[in-house]
Parts: C-alpha cells; structure tokens; sequence
C-alpha cells in the first residue's frame, strides 16, 4: 500500500504556519483546530513541523517567554517526509528512525497532505478487519 492511500482517505489538507510565527499563534492554531502538529512554511515551502511536544519543550525551557518564540527556533531537526508514491511501511520505517510522529507528504516539492502515526494505525487496522 502507498501513502497515497490514505491521503485520499483522509483528505490532502494540512494546516500550516509560517515559520515566522510564535509558538503562541501554533498553539492556537493547534488548540482551535484540534492538531498534534502543523506543518511549518519558509517562503511558501515546506520548512519542517511544529508539534504539541515541541511547544511542551519550549515551555519546559523558557517558561512564559515560550510563547513569543519564534517557530523556525524550536525545530531542531532536519525536515523529515515522504511522497505519496512511498509505501505505507517506509513511512512507519522513516518515522521509527527520524522518531516523529508527523510526516507532511511532499511531492516535486508541493505539500500534498501529512500523516500521522495515528493516521497509519487506523489504516492498517481497517487492513486486517477487511480481511477478517
């Protein structure tokens, strides 16, 4: 199976912010959308992913200052993502290495969607009950 799979499934749209933005504005963005994670733009290209633990750290850090920092200064990491061609079992693969837990579905350098580990649990069990 290939990401793409669900992707159509669940529908290619994925929240962004800039990477010029503070973790304040993610968090409401995240809080009023109900997400774990949102997917960070730099000059409208996919720049990396801003996750609720990563807001956590941040406050962790830098207590009430947390909120005016900038979201580019809290990704550490190096972008980590897929294309739709790519299976289902790389992207489990990508995310136990990179450990993430959000993947944005790039392809030809366009944002097609993101999945989640939740995302691929949900289709792999929908797999084996129709199989059952």
């Amino acid at each position: 199976m290939k990401v793409s799979s669900i992707i159509e499934h669940k529908g290619s749209e994925a929240f962004t912010i800039s990477s010029h933005a503070n973790l304040k504005a993610a968090a409401n963005v995240m809080h009023d959308r109900c997400l774990r994670a949102l997917v960070v733009l730099k000059d409208r290209k996919v720049f990396g992913v801003i996750s609720e633990h990563d807001i956590v750290v941040a406050l962790a850090r830098h207590g009430q200052l947390a909120g005016t920092i900038h979201v580019s200064d809290m990704l550490s990491r190096q972008l980590v993502s897929i294309g739709t061609t790519d299976t289902i079992r790389r992207a489990m693969s990508v995310m136990t290495l990179g450990q993430v837990w959000h993947l944005p579905v790039i392809n030809d350098g366009e944002l097609m969607g993101i999945v989640s580990v939740g995302d691929i649990v949900k289709h792999c069990v929908e797999e084996l009950e129709s199989g059952m």
